[in-house]
C-alpha cells in the first residue's frame, strides 16, 4: 500500500469513527430525553399558568430567561395559544445558572409576581424576551419589572431580600435532583402523575410533543362527552 493510500484509509477510518459515536451519543440522549421517572416534584411557587382546560393533560415548560431557544418556543407557543384549546400549559421559571442575567431576571420576575401575580409575571416574560440583547445588565432586568410594579418600594424590598434568591436557588437544585438539566425541557402530566419528562430537545421538537398532548387532550375530552 502506497503513503497516499495508507493516509487516505487512516483518514476515511477516523471519519466513520466519528460518525458512528456520534450516533451513538445521539441514541443516548434521545432515550435520555424521553425518560419515564416514578416521582417529581412540582415546585407551586413561580409557577405562571397561560393555558387552563378541562384536559386531564397539563404541559410545564421549564425556562431560562436567557436563553434564546426558550425565546423561540414562548413565541411559538404564543402564536399558537389559540389552538391549545384541550391542554393546560404551565410556565415555570429554571434559571440554569445561580448568579448572571439569568438569576437577576429570575428574581425579578418573582418579585413582579409576589405583587402582580401571574398577568405581572408573564408580562415580564415577554417585555424581557423583547428587549433581551447580549449588552443588557442587571440593572436594566430589573428595571424592568420596576415598571410593571406599583409598589416600587416592595419591589426594591424583594430584589434586595436575600431569602427570594435563596428560594430560586434551591428550587433550582431540585429541578436538577428531579432530571431537568436543559432548557427549555418539558414535563407532561396526566392529572398529578408525571408521564413523560422531555429534557433538551429541540424547539420544533417540542412543540411538536405539546401539539400531541393537545390532541390526546381532545380526544380524551371527547371520549368522556360520549360516554355521558
Amino acid at each position: 500500500m502506497s503513503l497516499k493510500n495508507k493516509y487516505f484509509f487512516i483518514g476515511a477510518s477516523i471519519i466513520i469513527i466519528v460518525v458512528l459515536l456520534s450516533f451513538y451519543f445521539q441514541i443516548l440522549e434521545s432515550k435520555k430525553s424521553n425518560k419515564k421517572i416514578s416521582s417529581f416534584k412540582i415546585e407551586t411557587n413561580d409557577i405562571y399558568q397561560i393555558k387552563s382546560s378541562s384536559s386531564p393533560f397539563t404541559v410545564i415548560i421549564f425556562f431560562d430567561l436567557d436563553c434564546e431557544y426558550c425565546q423561540k418556543l414562548h413565541d411559538l407557543i404564543k402564536i399558537n395559544t389559540h389552538r391549545l384549546t384541550n391542554i393546560n400549559v404551565i410556565l415555570r421559571n429554571y434559571p440554569l445558572l445561580e448568579n448572571g442575567k439569568s438569576g437577576y431576571k429570575s428574581l425579578a420576575q418573582t418579585c413582579v409576581y409576589q405583587q402582580n401575580s401571574e398577568a405581572g409575571a408573564l408580562k415580564y416574560i415577554d417585555t424581557s424576551y423583547e428587549e433581551n440583547h447580549s449588552e443588557s445588565t442587571k440593572e436594566d432586568s430589573f428595571k424592568i419589572g420596576e415598571l410593571l410594579v406599583e409598589d416600587k418600594t416592595k419591589y426594591k424590598e424583594c430584589l434586595n431580600d436575600i431569602s427570594v434568591m435563596n428560594e430560586i436557588n434551591a428550587v433550582r437544585t431540585s429541578n436538577l435532583i428531579n432530571g431537568i438539566s436543559y432548557v427549555p425541557s418539558i414535563v407532561v402530566l396526566d392529572k398529578e402523575k408525571v408521564l413523560k419528562i422531555y429534557d433538551g430537545l429541540s424547539v420544533r421538537a417540542q412543540l411538536e410533543i405539546i401539539n400531541y398532548y393537545n390532541k390526546l387532550g381532545k380526544d380524551n375530552l371527547s371520549s368522556n362527552n360520549n360516554k355521558q
